[in-house]
């Protein structure tokens, strides 16, 4: 994988640290940022967001609204996910933390070709084509 940079966005330390270690595993170019902080001044190529249970809706649906490129959504309250997803204004892959934690280089590059028009999605009310949004969720 290129030296992609991605900004890791948690809600505290403990998963920013776990989070950190797989994506600079990954070879990434790593900015971190918590939900309750401004942006990193460096824009990303692509942002990681992790929610967990105890995350507050507030903040992070603030921060989703600011999100300015593709976005992974790693949660495993799918609906919660779905629901924070329409408030990114980028294509956002949802998944969660089991399989991100499993396969995260194979979502990330999966985010990056759908964004890049490499992968087109054709099911029941929906045309090939290039994707907005596409959705991985837990079995």
């Amino acid at each position: 994988m290129n030296r992609l940079r991605i900004t890791l966005i948690t809600p505290d330390l403990a998963e920013q640290w776990a989070w950190s270690l797989a994506l600079r595993h990954i070879g990434a170019t790593l900015q971190v940022s918590a939900i309750t902080t401004s942006l990193p001044e460096v824009p990303a190529d692509l942002y990681v967001l992790v929610i967990t249970p105890l995350t507050p809706a507030a903040p992070i649906s603030a921060r989703a609204r600011q999100l300015p490129a593709r976005t992974l959504l790693v949660c495993d309250d799918l609906e919660r996910a779905w629901a924070l997803s329409g408030q990114i204004a980028h294509p956002t892959l949802i998944t969660s933390v089991r399989l991100a934690s499993t396969f995260l280089p194979n979502q990330i590059r999966l985010l990056l070709d759908l964004t890049a028009g490499h992968i087109a999605y054709t099911g029941p009310g929906r045309v090939a084509g290039p994707i907005s949004r596409a959705t991985a969720s837990a079995d």
